[in-house]
């Protein structure tokens, strides 16, 4: 039957936004459905995330139009140091080992949405419906559709999921998930410092959490700045602390990384926790980014996990069309579960297993990490599969990431 999209996107955050404004870049007709009004979003206030864009990532964002607007505001991380408590660094990945290309960018979260809704604004094929909930859904052989909070309905040819950990797409579907808390809290906050952090990532593990210290650009009056995730296990204390004792304790950590921690901003809690759904897909309908999976911070990897998604729906669509395959069949909805859903779970275990092995105290561990991180260093082929995997360039990736034009 004829709908009023090709794609009907539920959700517009970071990874339902870039895959609105990609498949409306590829002829797509293309409806996005965002609960946050455009005017509020140009307009709210720092919430103190950051998101590590990996060298593949921005594959996909050059590919698709979007990177180039927001690359001033991207700081690269040219090296990445690994500590586990206060032991000295245990091992380095350097950008010229990787023939001195980056593994990274770290962008603000709030500057990244709002340059998504800037060019979501000058995409043809695109509709950005903002300030709009779906709130039904329907599933058919031919077509999708919802109804919004307006009362309008659309149909699509399918339906994509976006819409985070508590996607009403995926309670609609009747997608069960597996999902524990971590107990963990992660403290995010930006931390100045008189000394340049020469684009290093520091990645601590400590016994209460990994604590990660992220370059940023510099701040306006040209004061140097790290981006800080603090992970602690249970309600931290420091979230409340005064700014005095909450620098010491941001300086203790940071030791002799970039000299004097001058100041910090303000502190903003988010809890941990693990999510995978069972399945992926539905009749008309697959889901995408953390409407399928949410993972632990510790590897910065979640965005990105949630960008191949993104990247491996879009391929799957377009070669399908290319040939005549209806895209929103069965065929084309399964060959995108098989890609992506081993892929999230492999990377979800792998951070799970980080953060249990390395955020706690019983004897011997430590030794056994140590171990296990100077082997890394000493095995050259190990050491390069794990550069590659903070690039987001390993595994079966899809053609956007690995920087092919479609």
């Amino acid at each position: 039957m004829k709908t009023d999209y090709d794609i009907i996107i539920s959700g517009g955050g970071l990874a339902g936004l870039t895959a609105a404004i990609i498949f409306a870049k590829h002829d797509f007709k293309t409806l996005c459905v965002d609960i946050q009004k455009t005017e509020d979003a140009l307009n709210a206030d720092n919430d103190g995330r950051t998101t590590a864009i990996s060298y593949g990532s921005k594959q996909l964002l050059t590919l698709g139009g979007l990177w180039d607007g927001m690359a001033k505001d991207a700081c690269p991380i040219k090296d990445i140091h690994i500590k586990d408590s206060s032991a000295p660094t245990l091992l380095t990945f350097l950008s010229k080992e990787v023939n001195g290309k980056t593994f990274g960018w770290i962008v603000d979260n709030l500057e990244l949405r709002q340059h998504l809704i800037r060019s979501a604004q000058k995409t043809k094929n695109l509709d950005h419906m903002d300030g709009t909930a779906a709130t039904d859904f329907e599933f058919h052989n031919d077509y999708a559709a919802i109804t919004t909070s307006t009362g309008k309905r659309y149909t699509g040819k399918l339906l994509i999921g976006a819409d985070g950990r508590n996607s009403t797409v995926r309670n609609a579907l009747d997608i069960s998930c597996k999902a524990w808390d971590y107990g963990q809290t992660a403290i995010v906050f930006m931390a100045y410092h008189d000394k340049p952090h020469d684009n290093i990532a520091v990645e601590h593990f400590r016994a209460d959490g990994p604590f990660a210290i992220l370059p940023m650009t510099d701040a306006p009056d040209s004061t140097h700045r790290s981006s800080v995730v603090w992970s602690e296990h249970g309600d931290s204390a420091f979230m409340n602390a005064s700014d005095t004792v909450f620098r010491a304790a941001v300086q203790e950590r940071f030791g002799d990384y970039f000299g004097t921690v001058t100041k910090t901003s303000k502190r903003f809690a988010y809890p941990l926790r693990y999510m995978h759904a069972d399945r992926y897909i539905g009749t008309r309908c697959a889901l995408i980014a953390e409407a399928a999976h949410a993972m632990h911070p510790i590897a910065g990897q979640g965005l990105n996990m949630s960008l191949r998604d993104v990247a491996a729906i879009i391929e799957l669509c377009h070669d399908a069309r290319a040939i005549g395959i209806d895209f929103g069949s069965p065929e084309i909805l399964e060959k995108y579960e098989r890609w992506r859903k081993k892929d999230n779970r492999m990377m979800g275990i792998a951070t799970d297993a980080l953060n249990r092995l390395f955020s706690n105290k019983i004897p011997g561990v430590k030794a056994l990490r140590n171990f296990g991180l100077e082997l890394v260093r000493l095995t050259k082929p190990a050491k390069k599969m794990f550069m590659h995997q903070a690039m987001g360039q390993m595994g079966d990736l899809p053609s956007l990431i690995r920087g092919e034009k479609l």
